[in-house]
């Protein structure tokens, strides 16, 4: 088949026809996990020596030039993929049974990527998702291991104070929900916790889902990433730079209305954020905004409407390379305001 003669390209060529960040002897930015980089001086993906395999030193994802742009297309490997989505990614190498307009990899073209995601598809997702105790025995969708992980995470005991804030939700387990094509099927019954992520402008631009396990990983044993971001529509993928998880105190703050708000705290990660955000609510916080970010969020703070008045910033980051790399975009995105900051003990 044509296009199979095509992805035995080189990974790096492949990556760089995607345009992806990076190069063949620095590695890639991962399109799995969206994380840019391991270190200061390479990328998140390295390769194989013979050039017919990448891994992400990140989230663990790997493959072949196929899985590559599985991921980047349809946010999964190949396998896991719909009949769609495979037809795209069969597309984007050259096949002729296409009709949607797909550069090959001699065009120096790549993948284009949309803008934010249609406020409307958001928010049918996001009302089609369950409370977190739907997922008990006598829930509306019962489901042992999603159960199990909001409870290891002590989730399941704020699940009243998360859903009086609307903070997260549960995505239905395969065959509940019509699933749009930037939301694939095979993503409901492992990528099940699901939060909105709101641009600086307080609106609803996307959504973020949490495996609800620690270690996901293939039926190989292959592992998967953690949390993902929406995926492609017609070999265009959405953009979520510059997006935020934000409690309500937080959407508020992002509206520009900073009214009764005295803290705030900035989270990295879906999980350690939905705690945080949970914590101060159950606890009376009324004054405290809680937000969450990943990797690509953090500089887009220099665009929020801050008040004139002081407000404390608490930065809640991992005391890692990353979270170090996060503190510095946050200083850079607010310069001359004080912060300080704090280590929340969890992982996201």
């Amino acid at each position: 088949m044509p296009w199979l003669d095509e992805a035995r390209r080189p990974v790096g060529e492949v990556a760089e026809a995607l345009g992806l960040d990076g190069d063949p002897r620095r590695g890639f930015a991962c399109p799995a996990c969206r994380e840019e980089r391991r270190d200061r001086a390479r990328f998140a993906i390295g390769l194989r020596r013979d050039g017919a395999g990448w891994r992400c030193h990140r989230c663990g994802e790997g493959g072949d030039a196929i899985d590559l742009v599985a991921w980047h297309l349809g946010g999964a490997r190949f396998r896991d993929l719909g009949a769609e989505d495979r037809r795209r990614v069969r597309a984007w190498f050259g096949a002729a049974t296409s009709d949607v307009p797909v550069p090959r990899l001699s065009s120096p073209a790549v993948v284009a990527v949309a803008s934010r995601l249609p406020r409307e598809e958001v928010d049918s997702l996001w009302s089609t998702s369950l409370p977190l105790v739907s997922c008990l025995p006598g829930g509306s969708a019962p489901d042992a291991r999603s159960a199990r992980f909001l409870r290891g995470r002590g989730l399941l005991d704020l699940a009243d104070a998360i859903a009086d804030a609307d903070l997260a939700r549960l995505t239905p387990l395969p065959g509940g929900m019509a699933c749009p094509p930037w939301w694939p099927a095979g993503r409901l019954a492992l990528w099940r916790l699901v939060v909105r992520a709101w641009d600086v402008g307080g609106d609803a631009a996307s959504l973020h889902a949490r495996a609800v396990e620690d270690r996901p990983t293939t039926r190989d044993g292959e592992p998967m990433p953690k949390q993902l971001w929406p995926g492609s529509r017609n070999g265009s993928r959405y953009d979520a730079g510059g997006l935020f998880f934000a409690d309500p105190a937080a959407q508020r703050l992002l509206r520009g209305n900073s009214a009764g708000i005295s803290r705030v705290l900035i989270c990295e990660g879906l999980t350690d954020w939905l705690s945080a955000a949970t914590w101060c609510r159950r606890n009376g916080l009324a004054d405290v905004a809680v937000l969450g970010g990943v990797s690509g969020s953090f500089p887009a703070l220099a665009q929020v409407r801050w008040p004139e008045q002081p407000v404390d910033i608490v930065v809640a980051v991992d005391h890692d390379a990353a979270g170090d790399r996060y503190v510095e975009q946050i200083r850079a995105a607010l310069p001359g305001r004080p912060l300080r900051r704090l280590h929340l003990a969890g992982a996201a």
